[in-house]
């Protein structure tokens, strides 16, 4: 039998392969670190930019459907995707054309920004974060980094554990020398291994949402509930009416998204979130048929079942969605001690590679 210990022989290889790993991988960690910490605080910098975020949006069926359809007017409902609605706190309406274009506006159907693809810093941070600025790839690329990275969280404390009784936890190395900052390393890894692996592991399972839905409910013992996309005939939803239906539908939710149909016999959506449930747009879901803006089925999140749950909870959990300004903290502190970690640690590596290097020559 192989004993796991310091001097034992899979002590070094697993800390062999966790070294090179975080190698290859630092400067992709270190970018979706920074990039997921700045993203933290988008809305405080969308405040800071509009004052229009600080306002408190009307989220009646009548003030908003009367704001949607003044966007229909201005943008075309055929160019239309989707509107997110003002939310506590948040008082402007995201605008997504089907073209790429977006735009910020308040209730009264003024757009006060608008702009093309990534050209706002914030949906440019966003598209670092996903998907590296590479598209399809770059999210596949992304989610693969993070949860290699998840195996590298669980080796460094296994890793650390020789090491215990010098536990001595700073903010930083207390000097550049590969000594202390190996130390800094061990132990403010330790220290922030459970966040760092929970926003890890969330952050691979929205990248491979199909296999981690599939696990939740392995795990959790249920099944998927039965549901079956509504078909639906063309026309112009009267939101107003289609709202007000929502309503009576979920009487004590809030109303966060209205998407326009994809084809002409698919149905209009209005997703809410309902209390309790942690999704900051709402899994609850309203489908209309836009030839009468009637309600052709609904989808209820809290009696979905315990995988559908949990798997609704991943996006939450990794974009502090939950948790208020605590976790936010902690998630931002966490962020930035992970880029730390990647880029000392492969420094200090790097140099004892090219030192090896320099002496076989």
């Amino acid at each position: 039998m192989v004993r796991s210990t310091r001097h034992g022989s899979l002590f070094p290889t697993i800390r062999k392969l966790h070294a090179w790993s975080g190698l290859c991988l630092s400067l992709v960690l270190a970018i979706l670190s920074l990039s997921g910490v700045l993203l933290i605080f988008k809305d405080d910098y969308l405040a800071a930019r509009f004052p229009e975020v600080r306002d408190v949006a009307d989220t009646a069926p009548e003030s908003l459907g009367s704001a949607i359809e003044s966007f229909e007017r201005k943008f075309s409902q055929q160019r239309l995707s989707y509107v997110l609605l003002p939310r506590p706190g948040f008082g402007l309406y995201r605008i997504v054309l089907r073209n790429g274009e977006a735009a910020y506006a308040v209730s009264s159907g003024e757009v006060v920004e608008r702009w093309s693809g990534n050209a706002r810093i914030e949906d440019w941070l966003f598209d670092l974060h996903h998907y590296l600025l590479m598209g399809e790839f770059g999210e596949y690329l992304a989610g693969l980094v993070a949860l290699i990275a998840v195996v590298m969280a669980v080796t460094g404390v296994y890793l650390f554990l020789p090491f215990r009784r010098r536990f001595d936890w700073r903010l930083w190395p207390a000097s550049m020398r590969r000594r202390d900052i190996l130390a800094y390393h061990r132990n403010a890894g330790v220290v922030f291994a459970l966040p760092i692996f929970v926003i890890l592991l969330t952050g691979g399972a929205m990248v491979f949402y199909s296999q981690a839905s599939a696990l939740m409910s392995v795990l959790t013992v249920s099944k998927a509930s039965p549901f079956e996309q509504p078909t639906a005939q063309p026309g112009d939803v009267d939101w107003q009416k289609a709202l007000s239906a929502a309503k009576t539908r979920f009487p004590d939710a809030s109303p966060r998204l209205v998407i326009w149909p994809r084809s002409d016999n698919a149905a209009a959506v209005i997703r809410l979130r309902q209390a309790g449930e942690w999704h900051q747009n709402g899994r609850s879901v309203v489908y209309l048929n836009p030839e009468d803006s009637g309600v052709l089925a609904v989808r209820d999140a809290t009696t979905l079942s315990r995988g559908e749950r949990a798997s609704n909870a991943i996006y939450p959990i990794h974009s502090t969605g939950i948790g208020g300004r605590i976790y936010d903290l902690v998630a931002a502190v966490s962020g930035i001690t992970l880029t730390a970690l990647a880029l000392l640690a492969s420094w200090t590596y790097l140099s004892v590679l090219r030192s090896r290097k320099g002496r076989s020559i």
